[in-house]
């Protein structure tokens, strides 16, 4: 494989059925996708299917409203030393073309560049790289410290992906089937797995319709519940909307026994209101939550925490305010962990994030009103960010996400960045 970047999609999709039909029947090469007949691989093919996309994805606003009263907040509006856990953020705005680390103090220590390809999604990585989803461009780069690309890969990515501690990359997918069982005629937008390889090299491709196939849920009731999402025309249904993918570091028990494990993957489906753990080698949901009444409201974001409970952003997309939920998943149990007062303070209908920070405080991205914010357990708010980008007839630049690196275990490349050291960016080719 061309290390800068990877074959053409038809190249692709014949190197993928020779390598299919060499591993048949061995372990070595996981391919669940469905089958090419329900889908278009041709140029003209993708490209309809990314334009479907695109419109189904409107409500992800590069620019969000901003009041008056706001248009003075750039930056860091509050720091609370002490409270706040110190350490420095990766700041990943909606559609930009870089991602920036800054100081608590809003300073910018460096910036990721990316040419003139807007970022869907990216994530730091331990030794200073960054993997980034590129906006409508079906293509996964990694990119060095100094912008140099390392590798790109064309691949239909979105929303999210992780990384396994042996490098391998899962990257949610999507792919248009004409038809599929679970709903009958219309088409869906079928999310997937995709999993690369530490330089790109696509491995393999698991369907999410096909794993949720033998699942006992109402899929008439669902597909009447989409329509209300987005303007769905019915055309090609939007039926999971995959928006995160984690791969689970540890087991988690309770009573005695192993819901999900090391390995496993936690997955969120926002038009199912499901989040779920997959058993990646056997493709089989583990476990799943979300569907009763009044659990979930177009969610985002779930992640594990050490004790084995699981944080859920619920946008609360219909409730018209959101919320940071824990979760138990053996008694499914939840409590909010916070919600502001008024509620309506706190509200993005898309996008979101909540990370755990050491030591209790909970670091919150709320995409449709460019800010993120910190609080305590006791829902205090020690430190806030606003999105510093302003246009004038358009709002405030969206922010994606903030991801905190803990000042304890700082990697020596940020450690020299926040001394004032540090390679200068190149820019990042596109070619």
């Amino acid at each position: 494989m061309n290390p800068q970047r990877a074959a053409g999609p038809r190249r692709a999709w014949l190197a993928l059925l020779a390598l299919l039909l060499a591993a048949a029947g061995a372990a070595a090469l996981v391919f669940f996708w469905p089958g090419a007949e329900d889908s278009d691989p041709s140029a003209e093919g993708r490209a309809s299917a990314a334009k479907k996309r695109a419109l189904a994805a409107l409500p992800y606003t590069t620019w969000v409203p901003v009041d008056d009263a706001d248009r003075q907040r750039r930056g860091v509006t509050l720091h609370r030393k002490g409270e706040a856990r110190p350490g420095l953020n990766f700041v990943v705005h909606v559609r930009d073309t870089a991602a920036r680390l800054l100081d608590m103090e809003g300073k910018e220590l460096h910036r990721w560049r990316f040419g003139d390809l807007p970022l869907d999604h990216a994530e730091l990585l331990p030794d200073g790289d960054v993997l980034a989803i590129i906006d409508g461009e079906q293509r996964v780069m990694r990119v060095a410290l100094d912008s140099t690309v390392r590798w790109s890969t064309e691949v239909d990515a979105h929303h999210d992906l992780d990384i396994t501690p042996g490098g391998k990359i899962h990257v949610l997918s999507n792919r248009v089937r004409k038809d599929s069982p679970l709903l009958g005629k219309p088409g869906i937008e079928d999310n997937g797995l995709v999993t690369l390889a530490p330089d790109g090299e696509l491995l393999s491709e698991r369907s999410v319709e096909q794993l949720l196939r033998g699942q006992p849920l109402d899929w008439a009731l669902i597909k009447q519940e989409v329509s209300r999402i987005d303007g769905a025309t019915g055309e090609v249904v939007d039926l999971f909307h995959g928006n995160t993918v984690e791969v689970l570091a540890r087991d988690v028990v309770r009573g005695g026994r192993r819901l999900f494990g090391r390995g496993d993957v936690l997955l969120c489906l926002r038009n199912l209101n499901l989040v779920l753990v997959a058993d990646l080698q056997r493709w089989q949901v583990l476990w799943s939550w979300g569907r009763g009444a009044g659990q979930l409201d177009m969610p985002h974001n779930p992640t594990l925490l050490p004790d084995g409970n699981i944080l859920i952003f619920d946008n609360g997309y219909f409730r018209g305010h959101s919320r940071v939920l824990e979760l138990d998943p053996g008694t499914g149990q939840a409590r909010v962990r916070y919600q502001a007062e008024p509620p309506s303070a706190f509200f993005s209908s898309t996008g979101g994030a909540s990370q755990p920070l050491p030591g209790g405080n909970i670091l919150v991205t709320s995409t449709n009103q460019g800010r993120a914010f910190e609080v305590t357990p006791a829902g205090a708010l020690v430190w806030e960010y606003y999105s510093a980008e302003i246009k004038e007839g358009q709002g405030r630049r969206g922010l994606w996400r903030i991801t905190r690196l803990d000042h304890e275990g700082l990697p020596g490349w940020a450690e020299k960045l926040r001394a004032g050291e540090g390679p200068k960016p190149k820019p990042a080719s596109t070619e």
